[in-house]
């Protein structure tokens, strides 16, 4: 059994269904219509793409741009060149579901790791910045450290990182500095999760908070790996939206080799 793909990019705009123009696309297109084994992934590395073909899947989800540029532009490089032949090699679409992720209210991404950090209220305010504060109070606080644990392990805490905590705004992915800056400097915030930011700006902030008395943290648990809950998630949302395909997530993890 197989559904047709226009079905499933439906599904996927429909999280945001008011968003206007947007990288939401068909990233790459291999011709097919229909698909019955979908691929769900953050970040489509070479690995995660080789994976997913060997799995057989006609249709991969990724959160993440194939070729390093948000427009997705394929670069004329020997690394974009190589990567390009090999989704010539595989049966498979590619289609990037970023936008309407995030402007879903609630942001579907955040939705994923809010379950890995236990039970609270969440709440989204405008702020006036590039995106809403999304703030997660939580019902059983946790320190920075075991924050950082529970997101993967891998990563940084600048600031306070043994305090339990349980005002949380989380910035999953990429984090404007001002941002975080603005969140820990409202005074309703203890912590910001985030997977990556300018460390001369807003790390440095956060450091010397934290000096000067303020027990704040900045937890840095990698973009991929704060995203990586929110494609999971969607992954087991699919199967239930598409009962007639297979689903399987892929993990892209952290991309670092230490």
């Amino acid at each position: 059994m197989k559904a047709e793909i226009r079905d499933i990019v439906a599904y996927l705009y429909s999280f945001a269904p008011e968003l206007g123009a947007c990288c939401d696309r068909c990233t790459w297109d291999n011709g097919n219509k229909t698909a019955g084994r979908i691929a769900v992934t953050c970040f489509p590395t070479v690995n995660s793409i080789r994976l997913a073909a060997e799995w057989g899947a006609e249709l991969m989800i990724t959160h993440e741009p194939l070729f390093y540029n948000h427009s997705d532009v394929i670069p004329d490089d020997f690394v974009s060149c190589e990567k390009r032949r090999l989704l010539e090699s595989c049966k498979m679409s590619v289609w990037r579901w970023h936008d309407h992720a995030h402007a879903a209210v609630p942001d579907a991404i955040n939705e994923g790791i809010r379950a890995v950090l236990g039970s609270g209220e969440y709440e989204e305010k405008n702020i006036g910045l590039y995106r809403p504060a999304r703030r997660y109070r939580l019902d059983t606080p946790l320190t920075a450290r075991e924050i950082l644990r529970r997101i993967g392990g891998q990563g940084n805490v600048v600031g306070c990182a043994d305090k339990p905590m349980s005002a949380l705004s989380l910035c999953c992915g990429y984090a404007q500095e001002q941002h975080i800056i603005h969140e820990l400097a409202s005074g309703e915030v203890e912590a910001v999760i985030a997977g990556e930011t300018l460390q001369w700006s807003a790390a440095e902030y956060v450091r010397d908070a934290y000096l000067l008395g303020y027990e704040f943290a900045l937890i840095l648990g990698g973009h991929s790996m704060t995203e990586e809950f929110g494609m999971k998630l969607l992954s087991e949302r699919l199967k239930t939206k598409f009962p007639e395909c297979e689903v399987k997530f892929f993990s892209s993890g952290a991309p670092f080799t230490l």
